[in-house]
């Protein structure tokens, strides 16, 4: 078994018996979100400057390909 990164350790435990996310909660896609932007910061592909704009600085690596639609998200201060 591959190690999962902190956003897809995050996804598995705010799942419920079901597998699914609880209804009505909007703190669990803001904490995936978060996690998956601390793992792009970590990595060097974003960088967040002091006005809170997401510049693309690096590529993804191959074993990113969870955070493809997160990182290619068209952001408005992106370069």
């Amino acid at each position: 078994m591959n190690d999962l990164s902190i956003s897809q350790e995050y996804v598995l435990c705010s799942l419920n018996e079901k597998g699914k996310f609880p209804a009505l909660s909007t703190e669990i896609p803001v904490c995936v979100l978060a996690g998956g932007l601390i793992e792009l910061l970590a990595s060097n592909c974003i960088q967040i400057d002091e006005k809170n704009k997401v510049y693309v600085i690096g590529n993804l690596s191959e074993k990113q390909f969870h955070l493809k639609s997160l990182f290619d998200r068209p952001q408005s201060g992106r370069s």
